[in-house]
């Protein structure tokens, strides 16, 4: 999915975010298995305001539909190659927080290691 702002175009399924121990990077349908053993646990879910996942295949379809949307990124924990996390940029309409354009929202999925 292609992305253009006023700075610049880019694919944000090519985007790839490292520092010495992490990597933000797209969600992969491989993650699946790794997003539902932290998003099966009733103490992550409900905190960030969803229920626990019930299967890896409810897994697979928020990776799918929710975490596919633009600038929602695995936490990914470097050593492991595993995700631990999720964050997502909401800009423009997409936030809930403000009307203003020059504005964003940062929506974090705490990791869970």
């Amino acid at each position: 999915m292609g992305i253009t702002t006023k700075y610049a175009n880019f694919d944000v399924n090519k985007m790839r975010l490292e520092t010495d121990r992490l990597i933000l990077r797209s969600w992969h349908d491989s993650d699946a298995k790794e997003l539902y053993k932290y998003a099966q646990n009733p103490q992550v879910g409900p905190v960030a305001g969803w229920p626990p996942h019930q299967s890896v295949e409810e897994s697979l379809e928020i990776i799918r539909t929710v975490f596919s949307y633009p600038e929602t990124y695995a936490v990914v924990l470097k050593e492991t190659g595993k995700p631990i996390g999720c964050i997502g940029l909401k800009t423009g309409d997409a936030t809930d927080l403000t009307e203003r354009d020059d504005e964003c929202e940062l929506g974090d999925g705490s990791p869970c290691i």
